[in-house]
């Protein structure tokens, strides 16, 4: 019997070297089994660990219950035996010698010995095994045992018994879906072990989002998972809390208009749709006035979010742009006045941008468009985008006047994913009064049991992140936010204070109004923003780094949001890494690497 032939006639060995072959071998040994021979039989005693089949036949019947069984014939080449902790898997299976089979062998003692002595080697038997098992419960023909007749029926694998070999072998599929199905344990720690390379959320101190949520929050996202808002008739009192949120949020920003007076807001996906949803209120409100083939206009500063040249683009209005400066990192009066127009459709003021943390000078340009309106009776609105803002500023700066105080603020967007405590995925838009939203955006939709309103981009959405919001207002009440707010603040100020004493870092925002520190380097320092940046991730710290918008575009930043999560002793724990990163790399400079 030529077993170098034999294995490489076996799939798992084939490629494998004569040399690397020949290494294992004398682990064999050669046996020859009658017809009819139980190999796994669980009265006897056996001291073999694996078989080979060199020549014969070998039957493997499965038993599925008491009327039916599978069977499947084995024969030169198929490797067989017992991987360890899957032994009980084999009592549903039967190895039975068809006619008189030879197989070599590896003894207990010898696979014992060969996992000492080749630990590798071993472990490529045991994963040969677990290849070959996963075969023999997979893909045979099931044969039902009737009363004097044998039918052909279908396949009915193991799960439970696959998934312990499935694991050695696995890959995920990534660009057509898998042809066999795999239990639900193995689906999700496939999933579960790549998200393990993800960076982790509570270290991540470039997201605004909000990472954590206590244990009741949790379960009742998990309770509400299935809820799809949009089934407003179905689900009428998911819809009435989402009508509170929107009424809590109008009464905070100093709006006392509430849903009972008409649709005065909504929630959204994201603050993203709800920016998109103020803007597309404020042009259709333009082109009741406007005059024929007029362009509308939009300003804003280059350091706005993303979404609102989206905005620009998808609707065709002309985006008008102040440019940043490296001494002016935001919006002003001064840029409006010389921006605006009568086909104007509105003001974007952002508090608290993505670069910086900056926030626009709302109030003198509120007042600037109070005047353009007295002179030129133009009456342009401001669109606040509060997305980092809207849940900060009313408990640590409660005198600031930037909501409906202001006489042209008619809409305001807030991410209730950033500090309003709730997990990624909500956005609420709020407006002055119903008159602001145009009947003509407001779908009336007839297919959901009964005739329902819907001012919105996206259709289905989960109810669950709007109940978490709902859930953080009571469990909270304003105390809560004003404590953690405040807490928020004087973490920012913690660490602030800590970054001013290193003479090579310049402090862009210093995080005066709202948890948002940036930063640079000092040319001379040799510090570089991205090396530093990735040396921290080394260490878990997620820190983003970046150029400035146009104008600005030569100094590249480093941002740090501060959170709940990220307490003072994380912020300790966060400097010793920062210090011992910049110590390092200045070693490295002064050797000249």
């Amino acid at each position: 019997m030529d077993l170098f032939l034999t294995l490489n006639e076996t799939p798992f060995f084939q490629g494998y070297s004569r040399e690397f072959l020949s290494s294992i071998v004398d682990y064999f040994q050669f046996h020859t089994f009658p017809k009819g021979y139980n190999f796994f039989d669980e009265g006897e005693e056996h001291d073999h660990s694996f078989f080979l089949i060199l020549s014969g036949e070998v039957r493997v019947i499965q038993k599925i219950d008491f009327t039916s069984r599978t069977l499947r014939h084995l024969t030169r080449g198929h490797l067989f035996g017992l991987v360890s902790g899957i032994k009980e898997e084999l009592h549903a299976l039967i190895y039975q010698a068809v006619d008189e089979v030879t197989v070599a062998c590896i003894s207990k003692e010898n696979h014992e010995t060969l996992k000492l002595r080749y630990p590798d080697k071993a472990l490529l038997f045991e994963q040969a095994i677990a290849l070959q098992l996963a075969e023999d419960y997979r893909g045979m023909p099931v044969h039902v045992e009737g009363p004097g007749s044998i039918a052909d029926g279908q396949v009915l694998p193991s799960r439970e018994a696959e998934d312990k070999f499935q694991r050695l072998r696995a890959s995920v599929p990534t660009s057509s879906i898998p042809l066999h199905s795999m239990s639900s344990k193995l689906a999700y720690e496939l999933i579960d072990n790549e998200l393990n390379l993800d960076g982790a959320p509570l270290l991540n101190l470039g997201s605004f989002v909000t990472t954590w949520m206590e244990e009741e929050a949790q379960k009742l996202a998990l309770e509400n998972i299935n809820k799809n808002f949009i089934d407003l008739n179905e689900y009428p009192r998911t819809y009435s809390i989402q009508n509170r949120i929107v009424d809590m949020l109008a009464n905070l920003y100093h709006n006392d208009k509430t849903c009972r007076d008409g649709l005065i807001g909504t929630t959204t996906i994201g603050s993203s749709e709800a920016i998109i949803l103020g803007l597309l209120a404020h042009k259709w409100n333009w082109k009741k006035k406007a005059q024929s083939g007029a362009t509308p206009n939009l300003i804003m500063s280059r350091s706005v979010h993303a979404c609102v040249l989206k905005f620009a683009k998808f609707f065709e209005v002309e985006p008008r742009f102040a440019d940043v400066t490296p001494d002016k990192l935001f919006l002003t009066a001064e840029q409006v006045e010389a921006l605006v127009d009568e086909n104007t459709i509105a003001v974007v003021c952002v508090l608290g941008n993505t670069y910086t943390g900056h926030m626009d000078d709302v109030v003198e340009i509120n007042a600037v468009l109070e005047k353009v309106e007295a002179e030129k009776g133009w009456k342009i609105p401001i669109h606040v985008d509060a997305a980092s803002s809207g849940f900060v500023l009313p408990f640590v700066e409660p005198e600031f006047s930037w909501d409906f105080r202001l006489s042209h603020v008619d809409s305001i967007s807030v991410s209730n994913s950033k500090y309003g405590l709730v997990y990624p995925g909500l956005g609420t838009l709020i407006v002055r009064d119903e008159n602001l939203i145009s009947k003509d955006l407001i779908f009336q939709i007839d297919y959901l049991v009964d005739i329902t309103a819907n001012f919105s981009i996206n259709f289905s959405k989960n109810s669950n992140i709007i109940l978490l919001q709902y859930y953080s207002f009571l469990r909270l009440g304003k105390e809560g936010y004003a404590l953690i707010m405040k807490d928020i603040m004087r973490n920012t100020h913690f660490l602030v204070d800590w970054l001013k004493k290193f003479d090579d870092i310049l402090l862009i925002n210093e995080g005066h109004c709202l948890p948002i520190i940036c930063f640079t380097f000092i040319e001379e320092s040799g510090f570089d923003v991205y090396k530093v940046s990735a040396m921290l991730r080394q260490k878990g710290w997620i820190v983003p780094t970046y150029k400035l918008p146009k104008n600005a575009v030569t100094i590249s930043v480093m941002r740090i949001v501060v959170k709940e999560n990220f307490n003072q002793y994380m912020i300790e724990l966060f400097m010793n890494d920062f210090a011992e990163v910049l110590d390092l790399i200045s070693k490295f400079q002064k050797a000249g690497l």
